[in-house]
């Protein structure tokens, strides 16, 4: 169950916008998968409930390549290959989404940036000044900037 707002804004984008399937744990290197979970962990989403491994509530989405994912498949799209554990020949474009807390991850710079302006902030988030919306601010620049 997705109890964020964020992270439902988030899966209703990705599954909107592109092909998804599940991706077991199995099919990624397990040092990558320690390092999702730690950043998670350690995440500025999580500073308020603190949550533990044990506690933790993440998906992980494969997108498909297709024309609509292309570019976050390449060098443009500053995409990170991983490989596929079960089936080496194939990589992996992967998004974790933690359901408590929000926080999302991606091996796509550019996907991570442009998925953090379709979620956009809140009047709150801007009269507050938060993190999400400082987040914000600096993928529209990076966006801008880089790509």
């Amino acid at each position: 169950m997705v109890e964020n707002p964020i992270a439902k804004k988030l899966i209703n984008i990705l599954t909107s916008e592109f092909t998804v399937a599940p991706a077991p744990c199995d099919c990624l290197p397990e040092v990558y998968l320690r390092g999702e979970i730690e950043n998670m962990i350690h995440a500025y989403t999580n500073e308020e409930l603190k949550l533990q491994e044990k506690d933790l509530q993440f998906s992980i989405y494969k997108i498909i390549k297709e024309k609509t994912s292309e570019l976050y498949f390449s060098e443009e799209g500053q995409y990170r290959e991983i490989k596929n554990e079960q089936a080496p020949d194939e990589n992996l474009l992967l998004v974790f989404v933690e359901s408590k807390t929000g926080y999302f991850s991606t091996n796509s710079a550019r996907l991570f940036f442009d998925l953090d302006v379709k979620i956009g902030v809140t009047e709150e988030d801007v009269t507050n000044n938060t993190m999400w919306y400082l987040e914000y601010i600096s993928a529209q620049e990076m966006l801008q900037t880089w790509f």
